[in-house]
């Protein structure tokens, strides 16, 4: 089981505290119409 989210990635203090929660980044994506973001995972 896993867990995603996709913060954008200027957002250092999101990123920072999924981290902390053991997100993984995995790969940074554009979406047409919502933008940049950042993939990132959590499998334990």
């Amino acid at each position: 089981m896993a867990v995603v989210t996709d913060p954008h990635p200027t957002n250092a203090p999101a990123i920072r505290a999924y981290e902390k929660a053991s997100f993984i980044p995995y790969v940074e994506g554009n979406h047409p119409q919502w933008g940049r973001s950042l993939l990132m995972a959590c499998t334990r």
